[in-house]
């Protein structure tokens, strides 16, 4: 990896990467009326053929199905139709805004710091760690997106978005978990395996329980000396002492003030995370906001807001990271 330097400010990385996509704009709008209209046809097209499956369905039908029956069949394909089409639209405009967001975020990697992008989340991420800790619910579907990855001042770290359904074929499809999922090395690894979790009997965001159904359960619950930290989680280890011992208050603070400030609620409920070796899993249910550049389908994008949405979004691994070395976001 590079060799890492303290990045520039928000003002200076903005002018930068203004100045870098400037010549594209006119491009990347072109694409968009591309897009939207083939977007449009396709949902039109999906909606066409459902009717026309319902028409014939009309036409042949009467004779040997009674009233109720037939009205339910003649309007199941046009439901159908329009379903498809609208995945088979957002599917146009979904890859129209991935574009984007790569080629606008490509200038801001190298005046940010030490990173590589993937819109379409190409390098993947270990979901099935965060759900063998129970951190994010069992899903059949695990959408990802806009995978970020890299160093921040000597911490390795992945982080995706991601977007868990209960299944792929259900319709509508039940949402389960919606936000950032991360990875991040921890300079002294865990002496023991440790989970937090929401506590007992909190909201939750679609997690069915605190903790997942196999590894927590046997693991021994941490009393921590925070009460703070315990209005919101519970914590549970192998060796409930060693965890103890690893987890000093200033962490849990660290949790709490992750868990509200970077998980858009005032409640650090919204966090998840466990240590593994030398791995700190976490999970952040932020919403669907992340790298959200607008909806291409409503005319013109701002570009210059575009920039700031994403300048702010890619500092919240660094936010974190520094956060998780005891140094607060913007200090010196």
């Amino acid at each position: 990896m590079a060799s890492e330097i303290d990045p520039p400010d928000e003002t200076t990385a903005r002018e930068i990467s203004l100045e870098r996509i400037g010549p594209m704009i006119a491009g990347f709008e072109a694409d968009r009326v591309r897009a939207t209209r083939t977007a449009r046809l396709r949902l039109i097209l999906g909606t066409a053929v459902g009717a026309a499956m319902s028409l014939v369905f009309a036409l042949r039908l009467p004779a040997v199905m009674d009233g109720s029956n037939l009205a339910i069949l003649v309007l199941l394909p046009v439901g159908i139709g329009l379903y498809i089409g609208q995945i088979a639209r957002r599917s146009v405009l979904n890859s129209w805004k991935h574009s984007v967001t790569d080629k606008v975020t490509a200038p801001l990697l190298d005046v940010l710091g030490d990173h590589s992008f993937s819109a379409t989340a190409s390098g993947g991420f270990p979901v099935s760690r965060l759900r063998h800790f129970g951190l994010v619910p069992k899903s059949s579907q695990a959408d990802l997106s806009n995978r970020l990855s890299g160093s921040w001042h000597g911490t390795n770290y992945v982080m995706v978005q991601a977007r868990l359904t209960e299944s792929e074929i259900e319709w509508p499809s039940r949402l389960l978990f919606e936000g950032l999922l991360f990875e991040i090395e921890v300079p002294e690894p865990a002496p023991t395996r440790i989970v937090v979790g929401k506590r007992q009997g909190s909201p939750g965001n679609g997690l069915a329980g605190i903790f997942g159904p196999r590894v927590p359960r046997a693991m021994g619950r941490v009393e921590v000396d925070h009460a703070a930290f315990r209005h919101f989680f519970d914590v549970r280890a192998d060796d409930p002492e060693a965890a103890r011992e690893y987890l000093p208050p200033a962490f849990l603070d660290t949790l709490i003030a992750i868990g509200k400030e970077e998980g858009g609620a005032d409640d650090a409920r919204t966090l998840t995370a466990a240590f593994d070796g030398d791995r700190f899993y976490m999970a952040l249910a932020s919403g669907p906001g992340f790298l959200d550049l607008g909806d291409a389908s409503k005319g013109p994008l701002d570009y210059e807001a575009a920039v700031d949405t994403v300048i702010a979004d890619l500092r919240i691994i660094q936010r974190i990271i520094d956060r998780l070395h005891g140094v607060e976001p913007g200090a010196e």
